[in-house]
Protein backbone atom coordinates (compact mmCIF):
# COMPACT_ATOMS: atom_id res chain seq x y z
CA UNK A 1 0.00 0.00 0.00
CA UNK A 2 1.38 3.17 -1.25
CA UNK A 3 1.71 6.46 0.84
CA UNK A 4 -1.53 7.94 -0.91
CA UNK A 5 -3.74 4.99 0.01
CA UNK A 6 -2.90 4.73 3.69
CA UNK A 7 -3.37 8.51 3.87
CA UNK A 8 -6.44 7.91 2.27
CA UNK A 9 -7.88 5.22 4.27
CA UNK A 10 -6.43 7.04 7.69
CA UNK A 11 -8.73 9.71 6.60
CA UNK A 12 -11.60 7.38 5.73
CA UNK A 13 -11.47 6.17 9.03
CA UNK A 14 -11.14 9.31 10.92
CA UNK A 15 -14.03 10.80 8.76
CA UNK A 16 -15.80 7.47 10.01
CA UNK A 17 -14.80 7.10 13.55
CA UNK A 18 -13.17 10.27 14.61
CA UNK A 19 -14.25 13.46 15.69
CA UNK A 20 -11.43 15.72 14.55
CA UNK A 21 -13.96 16.98 11.91
CA UNK A 22 -16.85 17.55 15.20
CA UNK A 23 -14.39 20.51 16.61
CA UNK A 24 -16.77 23.23 15.48
CA UNK A 25 -19.90 20.99 16.43
CA UNK A 26 -18.04 20.48 20.11
CA UNK A 27 -17.17 24.20 20.09
CA UNK A 28 -21.03 25.14 19.24
CA UNK A 29 -22.46 22.57 21.72
CA UNK A 30 -19.74 24.46 24.61
CA UNK A 31 -20.33 27.68 23.96
CA UNK A 32 -24.31 27.25 24.23
CA UNK A 33 -24.04 24.22 27.19
CA UNK A 34 -25.61 25.51 30.70
CA UNK A 35 -26.97 23.64 33.77
CA UNK A 36 -30.35 22.14 33.16
CA UNK A 37 -32.69 22.26 36.48
CA UNK A 38 -32.18 18.91 37.57
CA UNK A 39 -28.65 18.65 36.26
CA UNK A 40 -26.38 17.88 39.21
CA UNK A 41 -22.94 19.94 39.42
CA UNK A 42 -20.77 16.37 39.20
CA UNK A 43 -23.56 15.77 35.80
CA UNK A 44 -22.77 18.98 34.25
CA UNK A 45 -18.64 19.17 35.05
CA UNK A 46 -18.58 15.98 33.00
CA UNK A 47 -20.18 16.79 29.97
CA UNK A 48 -18.50 19.97 29.77
CA UNK A 49 -15.23 18.38 29.96
CA UNK A 50 -16.56 16.02 27.49
CA UNK A 51 -17.05 18.39 25.13
CA UNK A 52 -13.52 20.66 25.56
CA UNK A 53 -11.71 20.09 22.49
CA UNK A 54 -10.06 16.46 22.67
CA UNK A 55 -7.17 17.39 20.66
CA UNK A 56 -5.81 20.39 22.57
CA UNK A 57 -3.26 20.52 24.74
CA UNK A 58 -4.62 19.32 28.68
CA UNK A 59 -3.50 22.97 29.71
CA UNK A 60 -5.85 24.17 27.16
CA UNK A 61 -8.77 21.97 27.85
CA UNK A 62 -8.57 22.43 31.59
CA UNK A 63 -8.99 26.40 30.65
CA UNK A 64 -11.83 25.57 28.45
CA UNK A 65 -13.56 23.29 30.65
CA UNK A 66 -13.26 25.78 33.82
CA UNK A 67 -14.42 28.93 31.98
CA UNK A 68 -17.23 26.76 30.25
CA UNK A 69 -18.47 25.43 33.85
CA UNK A 70 -18.53 28.62 35.04
CA UNK A 71 -20.31 30.39 32.46
CA UNK A 72 -23.16 27.76 32.62
CA UNK A 73 -23.70 26.89 36.42
CA UNK A 74 -27.26 27.44 37.05
CA UNK A 75 -26.56 29.53 40.33
CA UNK A 76 -25.64 33.09 39.86
CA UNK A 77 -23.85 33.01 43.64
CA UNK A 78 -22.08 29.62 42.64
CA UNK A 79 -21.13 31.22 39.29
CA UNK A 80 -19.83 34.17 40.82
CA UNK A 81 -17.89 32.78 43.41
CA UNK A 82 -16.07 29.95 41.35
CA UNK A 83 -15.42 32.94 39.21
CA UNK A 84 -13.38 35.13 41.29
CA UNK A 85 -11.39 32.05 42.61
CA UNK A 86 -10.00 31.55 39.38
CA UNK A 87 -9.44 27.67 39.37
CA UNK A 88 -6.86 26.25 36.83
CA UNK A 89 -8.81 22.91 36.60
CA UNK A 90 -12.44 21.83 36.59
CA UNK A 91 -12.66 19.53 39.17
CA UNK A 92 -10.90 22.00 41.53
CA UNK A 93 -14.13 24.09 40.63
CA UNK A 94 -16.49 21.51 40.81
CA UNK A 95 -15.35 20.64 44.61
CA UNK A 96 -15.34 24.54 45.59
CA UNK A 97 -18.99 24.53 44.17
CA UNK A 98 -20.11 21.74 45.75
CA UNK A 99 -19.05 22.83 48.77
CA UNK A 100 -20.73 26.38 48.16
CA UNK A 101 -24.12 24.27 47.40
CA UNK A 102 -24.26 22.18 50.40
CA UNK A 103 -23.73 25.48 52.57
CA UNK A 104 -26.28 27.15 51.31
CA UNK A 105 -28.79 24.02 51.71
CA UNK A 106 -27.55 24.06 55.06
CA UNK A 107 -28.67 27.84 55.86
CA UNK A 108 -32.15 27.45 54.56
CA UNK A 109 -32.67 25.00 57.34
CA UNK A 110 -31.27 27.95 59.97
CA UNK A 111 -34.03 29.19 62.31
CA UNK A 112 -33.72 32.77 63.91
CA UNK A 113 -34.20 31.91 67.62
CA UNK A 114 -35.64 35.30 68.08
CA UNK A 115 -38.15 35.25 65.27
CA UNK A 116 -39.33 31.87 66.67
CA UNK A 117 -39.78 33.35 70.31
CA UNK A 118 -41.80 35.74 69.01
CA UNK A 119 -44.07 33.22 66.72
CA UNK A 120 -44.56 31.04 69.65
CA UNK A 121 -45.61 34.13 71.53
CA UNK A 122 -48.04 35.19 69.43
CA UNK A 123 -49.81 31.59 68.94
CA UNK A 124 -49.21 29.84 71.89
CA UNK A 125 -49.66 33.09 74.68
CA UNK A 126 -51.54 35.37 72.46
CA UNK A 127 -54.25 35.22 75.15
CA UNK A 128 -52.31 36.25 78.14
CA UNK A 129 -50.49 38.34 76.66
CA UNK A 130 -53.07 40.64 75.61
CA UNK A 131 -54.69 40.73 78.68
CA UNK A 132 -51.63 41.69 80.57
CA UNK A 133 -51.57 44.30 77.73
CA UNK A 134 -54.60 45.63 78.90
CA UNK A 135 -54.43 45.32 82.71
CA UNK A 136 -51.04 47.41 81.66
CA UNK A 137 -52.71 49.93 80.09
CA UNK A 138 -55.80 49.94 82.55
CA UNK A 139 -52.87 50.83 85.05
CA UNK A 140 -51.27 53.57 83.68
CA UNK A 141 -54.84 55.45 82.62
CA UNK A 142 -56.75 54.97 86.00
CA UNK A 143 -54.84 52.72 88.83
CA UNK A 144 -51.92 54.96 89.21
CA UNK A 145 -51.73 57.78 91.90
CA UNK A 146 -54.46 59.83 92.65
CA UNK A 147 -56.93 57.64 91.12
CA UNK A 148 -56.48 54.89 94.32
CA UNK A 149 -59.39 54.13 96.51
CA UNK A 150 -58.76 56.14 99.56
CA UNK A 151 -57.80 53.49 101.78
CA UNK A 152 -55.02 52.58 99.21
CA UNK A 153 -56.22 49.83 97.30
CA UNK A 154 -56.57 49.34 94.01
CA UNK A 155 -59.90 50.95 92.01
CA UNK A 156 -61.48 47.63 90.58
CA UNK A 157 -60.76 46.49 87.01
CA UNK A 158 -63.42 47.93 84.43
CA UNK A 159 -64.47 45.96 81.16
CA UNK A 160 -63.89 48.13 78.26
CA UNK A 161 -66.83 46.51 76.05
CA UNK A 162 -70.13 46.55 79.15
CA UNK A 163 -68.47 48.80 81.41
CA UNK A 164 -69.15 46.63 84.34
CA UNK A 165 -66.93 46.52 86.78
CA UNK A 166 -64.94 42.67 88.14
CA UNK A 167 -63.71 41.46 85.17
CA UNK A 168 -62.05 42.53 81.82
CA UNK A 169 -63.30 42.19 78.02
CA UNK A 170 -61.55 39.58 77.11
CA UNK A 171 -63.77 37.55 79.83
CA UNK A 172 -67.01 39.59 79.12
CA UNK A 173 -70.09 37.72 79.09
CA UNK A 174 -71.29 39.72 76.07
CA UNK A 175 -67.61 39.00 74.11
CA UNK A 176 -68.49 35.90 71.70
CA UNK A 177 -64.82 35.37 71.32
CA UNK A 178 -64.56 34.38 74.72
CA UNK A 179 -66.53 30.76 73.43
CA UNK A 180 -64.09 30.51 70.68
CA UNK A 181 -60.20 31.25 72.83
CA UNK A 182 -60.46 29.89 76.52
CA UNK A 183 -58.64 33.46 78.52
CA UNK A 184 -55.88 32.72 80.77
CA UNK A 185 -56.47 30.72 83.94
CA UNK A 186 -57.55 31.73 87.50
CA UNK A 187 -53.57 31.49 87.91
CA UNK A 188 -52.00 33.31 85.43
CA UNK A 189 -54.65 36.13 86.22
CA UNK A 190 -53.10 36.19 90.00
CA UNK A 191 -49.53 36.37 88.64
CA UNK A 192 -50.67 39.46 86.46
CA UNK A 193 -52.50 40.88 89.34
CA UNK A 194 -49.80 40.42 92.01
CA UNK A 195 -47.07 41.79 89.15
CA UNK A 196 -49.55 45.42 88.61
CA UNK A 197 -49.87 45.44 92.70
CA UNK A 198 -46.05 45.68 92.84
CA UNK A 199 -45.72 48.05 90.11
CA UNK A 200 -48.33 50.47 92.09
CA UNK A 201 -46.71 49.82 95.07
CA UNK A 202 -43.07 50.69 93.44
CA UNK A 203 -44.93 54.13 91.96
CA UNK A 204 -46.58 55.00 95.61
CA UNK A 205 -43.53 54.52 97.48
CA UNK A 206 -41.13 56.89 94.98
CA UNK A 207 -43.97 59.45 95.04
CA UNK A 208 -44.25 59.60 98.83
CA UNK A 209 -40.13 59.80 98.71
CA UNK A 210 -40.50 62.68 96.55
CA UNK A 211 -43.47 64.40 98.99
CA UNK A 212 -41.23 63.78 102.14
CA UNK A 213 -37.91 65.62 100.52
Amino acid sequence: MGSQDYKAVTSALEKRYGDAHLQHVYQAQLRNRKQRFEETLQQYEADVFNLAYPTAPAEVIEQLSVSSFVDGLRDPEISLLIRLARHKTISEALAQALEIEAAKEASRFVINPYQGRDKKIKTTDGNLIDLLLELLQQFKNGQNLGRCTPNGGRKPIRCWTCSAEGHVRRRCPQNDSLQKAPGPSTRQLRQIRVYTQQNQDVKMRKTHTYLDD
